[in-house]
């Protein structure tokens, strides 16, 4: 997609309620393979507009200094253009112009993204393709095929990065349930075991005050019985994988919740809560 700053707005609404955010796409007529005027140029997803380094590169070479776009087997539709996914790399692509949402996300940021992406089915995808009433049924399926193995990389990269939990709640008598996303998309396999580290939480200077470890090998994990019970009390856990080495995975996931009269409810998640420095994308 052509994607510019000006090609997108966010703005606040209220549903039920509840105050959050919504983003909005606009002017998303030159999508997929094709451009204004036609099909995408043979650069686009991989180079910007203006990239000065590749350019040079090339002159300096004679031409010689080759890139993946220059070499990958597009199968055209006169209805779609030119658009594939055996080569797309979710990490390397480039919008037609530098956009500052992409340059400065961090992976917390892609792995909402990603979650929002994988949310679409195959059966759903082919539906909305549908929508499209292509004259041709094989570029109708092509085009089906290319959206659904774009879905599958995003999910591969980006719900890997971080501890994939999701979907917190602490019912009334203690117990902590979630879900593991990544081994939900298929693109992971879900941890034998998860450990919860439990702490009273002062919501005015941030402290914290340890209530002990908790295990399971389920995702359904028993909080300690020193939970406090007071209304509008908080408590923090920072839930986590308990085997191996794997990085991202041994970064807990911090999630806060508040003693209600009825329960608790969830108040804040947080996948990258020290400060993590906006990632330098060329």
């Amino acid at each position: 997609m052509d994607m510019k700053a000006l090609n997108t707005m966010d703005t606040l609404i209220t549903e039920n309620g509840q105050a959050r955010v919504r983003h909005y796409l606009l002017d998303v007529g030159s999508t997929f393979g094709i451009g204004a005027n036609g099909p995408r140029d043979w650069t686009e997803g991989y180079e910007y507009l203006f990239d000065g380094d590749k350019m040079t590169k090339r002159l300096v070479s004679l031409g010689l200094y080759f890139q993946p776009w220059q070499t990958i087997p597009y199968e055209e539709y006169s209805a779609i253009g030119r658009f594939e996914g055996d080569q797309f790399n979710p990490e390397a692509w480039r919008s037609r112009v530098p956009a500052g949402a992409v340059l400065r996300a961090r992976d917390d940021d892609n792995f909402w993204a990603a979650r929002r992406v994988m949310a679409f089915s195959d059966e759903l995808i082919r539906a909305i393709v549908k929508t499209g009433q292509y004259s041709d049924p094989v570029a109708e399926e092509h085009m089906a095929e290319v959206l659904i193995k774009r879905r599958n990389k995003i999910g591969q990269v980006y719900l890997t990065r971080l501890t994939p939990l999701v979907n917190f709640s602490l019912d009334a008598s203690g117990v902590l349930t979630f879900e593991n996303a990544a081994a939900k998309a298929g693109v992971a396999k879900a941890a034998s075991s998860y450990v919860a580290s439990w702490s009273t939480f002062d919501n005015r200077t941030a402290a914290a005050s340890p209530l002990g470890e908790t295990k399971s090998s389920s995702d359904r994990i028993a909080a300690p019985a020193s939970l406090p019970t007071a209304p509008g009390s908080f408590i923090l856990a920072e839930v986590r994988s308990n085997e191996g080495s794997d990085a991202p995975l041994q970064n807990p996931v911090r999630v806060y919740f508040r003693r209600l009269d009825q329960g608790w409810k969830l108040v804040g998640v947080e996948r990258m809560p020290e400060y993590t420095p906006i990632p330098d994308r060329e």
